[in-house]
């Protein structure tokens, strides 16, 4: 059986400055589409990041405009966004993972894991 490939949409409100900050600041490359209304980033493990815009004056309640998702990074990766001055929280370990919550300027979470079992 082929495996399941995931699709993970954020909605938006600017589309340039979500762009910019998933590309260069999470460094996840450049899209592989990319429109004014929709963009796609291609994940490391075969999944999709999209960006749809909406309008700036829409009013989306919290569990529908912000999807929690993760993905893995190393320590270094994550002492950069701090020094970017991004929101974060970091949790105890959990299952052998350090995970960190940051948000990205729209204010939707992510969060970045890093094994502890090296």
């Amino acid at each position: 059986m082929e495996s399941q490939k995931y699709n993970l949409v954020l909605r938006v409100r600017d589309m340039q400055k979500c762009r910019a900050f998933y590309r260069d600041t999470l460094a996840l490359g450049a899209p592989v589409l990319d429109s004014p209304f929709w963009v796609e980033f291609q994940m490391c493990d075969g999944g999709k990041l999209c960006l749809e815009s909406i309008d700036p004056k829409t009013v989306l309640a919290r569990q529908e405009s912000s999807p929690v998702w993760m993905m893995e990074a190393d320590e270094d990766f994550i002492e950069q966004l701090a020094a970017y001055r991004l929101p974060n929280q970091k949790t105890p370990a959990i299952l052998g993972y350090s995970v960190t919550a940051f948000r990205d300027p729209e204010g939707n979470v992510f969060y970045l894991t890093v094994s502890n079992n090296d």
